[in-house]
């Protein structure tokens, strides 16, 4: 296998796991949606885009007496998954491109293989971004998936205990 083509499969590995992984947020936010608030706004707020809908259950979370510390570092995580869902709409939204540089004194050429958004061209990932944004996305999911599942048993609790 050449070295390419070592690349090119580590580029598609990492979207496939990055795209996958920010996947599991979004169902993390349709979980908090349908088992949280006393109100049935699933159906209503499961529309909304994703920035949206982590703005709703913010707003939710804001409004619970005695939210416990998991419900703050989920608020908080959240966050963090909004400024991800940038990179994530660029990696989901353009291709890998192959950037030529050609030096201006020797003509020498060099390739650099990037992610680059289509409308604005200053907007681009490389290979070192790309590994760097999928692990905090998977770091994330699973920090998300802890932090829900904790949540939702919290909120159990104190609805049965009324």
């Amino acid at each position: 296998m050449r070295i390419d083509d070592r690349e090119r499969r580590e580029w598609e590995l990492l979207i496939g796991k990055a795209i996958s992984s920010f996947a599991e947020i979004e169902l993390i936010t349709y979980h908090f949606l349908r088992n949280i608030p006393r109100d049935d706004i699933f159906r209503t707020a499961s529309g909304l885009p994703f920035a949206r809908r982590v703005d709703l259950i913010l707003g939710i979370l804001g409004g619970l007496e005695d939210l416990p510390d998991v419900g703050k570092q989920f608020q908080e995580n959240l966050r963090k998954a909004v400024n991800l869902a940038e990179v994530r709409n660029l990696i989901a939204h353009n291709p890998t491109m192959l950037d030529v540089y050609e030096h201006k004194t020797s003509g020498a050429l060099h390739f650099e293989r990037t992610i680059r958004a289509i409308r604005k061209q200053q907007k681009f990932l490389d290979l070192k971004g790309l590994r760097e944004h999928t692990a905090d996305v998977e770091t994330l999911a699973s920090d998300l998936w802890k932090n829900i599942g904790k949540l939702i048993e919290w909120h159990e609790t104190r609805r049965l205990s009324r």
